[in-house]
């Protein structure tokens, strides 16, 4: 005992204090061991546990990222672009064919916002541009009645105000003269006559020739002074029939006149037209009776406003527009004739049930659905599963300001992205579900989340992102040659060439075949990968596009991977031009890029190829 005591004592002594902590602890982390080991034996089988990570192991397939068809049994290069083949998992999935799970980071990370379908009232707002015009009810051409000469002139120069009755020109003119002396022989044949029928037929001469002199311009005044002094007048005063200004002088002093000679031209400005070109499209939310509001740039910020009171029924065969006549009030005589204006025309929208009753229509923000040619796509929220969206393919009605309404696809109360729908579109590509661009999907890719990854890599219109490395040489020729056949199509568009337009699509995804991905690492890689599908999947519609429309709804698709693909790997051609149609697809608008500055609209082609609102220079140059 003595010897234990002594032992301790040691132990416990200021120098191997240490030792004796050590000691303890160690025995408890093997204690908590043993126990936790013997714990586990008792309830989960060794010989089980080795097992199934052995058959783990043995089922483990092996995937590529971007080609999910791709599925090997062990870990290696994807054959296809020579990215690393990553683990299949092998849980079952969380969301439907269709749908797509985000983590909390990545709905952040891709600035996704939603917002409710509802019922609501909207206008349609129609812009148009035309331009100030008299109004044809309000002008007048003075013309001379007779042959003579101009002796007096009392309305000088053109812009003279004039008030109705004035005094425009005195006109001597022998035939006046002539017709005067034949109206008093009548009235004296009336006098002298003794029987009726001569009388009859002295009156009638005579009424004949007062009417005459009435009709060149005389007052019944100027004829009964006339007739009762004998005094025959060699001069006639041609008068304003109206108030107004004199916006036209053919007379001059001295000169000769016929029958018919156009002397002025006077109109009232205080009420004019505004004669607006409206597109066929349009039409059918344009009626009489809306109000218009519009500027001119004469008075830049200041609105004027009128009402539709006519719309043409002819359509103009070269500009594919109908007038549309706005009344406008002009008590300040600011609007002059031929000014230039732009307009918006203002048009509720109202539908009925099946009950006849008027309903409000269900509408989206216009920045909800993806549009490609005739067919939209949304993304809503999936109720009772956080964070899961599903794509939905819908019909759209017109776009009314800022918002289209729905037709057909949606319910009121569900969500759908407003913001960021673009980027959940990609990351359901990448995962080889369906999208907007590949309907049919390609087969979902077991297991792999890239909830939180993909998002970093859609293309963004606003954000080219810079390669991490240099972009060899030889895969900027490749991307210059596609984007060579990009041009291609947008020519053969604008010449509505649909045949031709399909070949070079063909010719496109030949040239895609034999880019060499495994020229690019990293993100560069990445990105291509990306960019290559979008633009192969467009192409591939285009090829098998049924009409020039189609074709034209895939162009648009291409368009925005074909930017962002020169923007980022460069090209050796150093400049392009993007461009902007507002019209395009119901007036949604879409860009297209071209080589020149020469306007060749790829969207409506010979029936509008220089319409664009906006032409932007795109400088690329070589990415080094």
């Amino acid at each position: 005992m003595k010897k234990i005591k002594a032992i301790f004592t040691k132990i416990i002594s200021k120098e191997n204090r240490w030792l004796f902590f050590s000691a303890i602890i160690l025995g408890l982390i093997l204690g908590l061991a043993f126990g936790g080991g013997s714990e586990k034996t008792s309830s989960i089988n060794p010989e089980s546990e080795i097992s199934e990570e052995h058959d783990h192991s043995k089922n483990q397939m092996w995937t590529c990222s971007m080609h999910p068809q791709i599925q090997q049994p062990k870990q290696g290069k994807c054959p296809l672009c020579g990215m690393d083949l990553i683990p299949v998992s092998s849980e079952e999935e969380e969301v439907g064919f269709n749908q797509l799970k985000l983590s909390e980071n990545a709905i952040k990370l891709a600035e996704i916002q939603t917002a409710p379908v509802e019922r609501r009232e909207v206008e349609m707002v129609i812009r148009m541009s035309g331009k100030i015009a008299f109004n044809e009810t309000n002008v007048a051409n003075i013309t001379s009645r007779i042959p003579g000469r101009i002796d007096n002139i009392y309305v000088n120069y053109t812009g003279t105000k004039i008030k109705k009755g004035e005094r425009m020109v005195n006109l001597y003119s022998p035939e006046l003269i002539t017709a005067q002396q034949e109206l008093l022989q009548s009235l004296k044949s009336f006098q002298i006559s003794r029987t009726p029928e001569l009388k009859k037929n002295a009156l009638e001469n005579v009424e004949a020739s007062r009417k005459k002199l009435l009709l060149w311009g005389l007052t019944k005044k100027q004829i009964r002074s006339f007739e009762n002094r004998n005094n025959i007048v060699n001069h006639i005063i041609i008068y304003s029939p109206m108030n107004g200004i004199v916006v036209k002088k053919d007379a001059f002093e001295g000169m000769y006149v016929n029958t018919g000679a156009k002397l002025y031209t006077i109109a009232n400005l205080l009420d004019l037209w505004v004669q607006l070109d409206a597109y066929e499209s349009d039409i059918s939310w344009i009626r009489t009776g809306q109000r218009v509001e519009f500027e001119t740039e004469a008075y830049p910020g200041k609105s004027f406003k009128g009402k539709v009171t006519f719309i043409d029924p002819v359509v103009d065969p070269k500009t594919r527009t109908i007038k549309v006549r706005v009344n406008v009030k002009n008590q300040d005589l600011k609007l002059k004739p031929d000014m230039f204006v732009r307009a918006k025309v203002y048009s509720g929208i109202v539908n009925r049930n099946k009950d006849k009753n008027f309903i409000l229509p269900l509408v989206i923000p216009s920045s909800a659905p993806l549009v490609t040619g005739k067919r939209a796509v949304v993304y809503v929220t999936v109720p009772g599963k956080k964070g899961v969206f599903e794509g939905r393919n819908i019909t759209l009605g017109p776009l009314a300001d800022e918002y289209y309404i729905v037709t057909e696809g949606l319910k009121e109360g569900e969500n759908v992205v407003v913001n960021g729908a673009f980027k959940i579109d990609s990351d359901l590509q990448i995962q080889a579900k369906p999208s907007m661009m590949n309907p049919g999907g390609g087969g979902p890719m077991p297991g792999h989340d890239h909830g939180d990854s993909s998002v970093k890599m859609v293309m963004e219109d606003e954000k080219v992102r810079v390669p991490s490395g240099n972009i060899p040489s030889h895969f900027r020729s490749s991307i210059d040659k596609i984007t060579e056949l990009y041009f291609q199509i947008q020519d053969e568009l604008s010449r509505d060439w649909l045949d031709k337009v399909k070949d070079s699509g063909k010719d496109l995804l030949g040239k895609l075949d034999i880019v060499d991905k495994k020229l690019l690492k990293g993100d560069s890689h990445m990105e291509w990968m990306m960019l290559e599908k979008i633009i192969r999947d467009g192409t591939e519609k285009i090829v098998s596009a049924p009409d020039i429309d189609s074709a034209r709804g895939s162009f648009e698709v291409i368009t925005k991977p074909t930017i962002s693909a020169l923007k980022y790997f460069g090209s050796t051609d150093k400049t392009f031009y993007k461009l902007h149609c507002p019209m395009a697809f119901d007036n949604k608008g879409a860009f297209w890029l071209q080589k020149g500055q020469d306007v060749r609209n790829p969207y409506f082609g010979e029936s509008m190829l220089t319409c664009k609102d906006s032409i932007e220079k795109i400088s690329t140059g070589k990415n080094k």
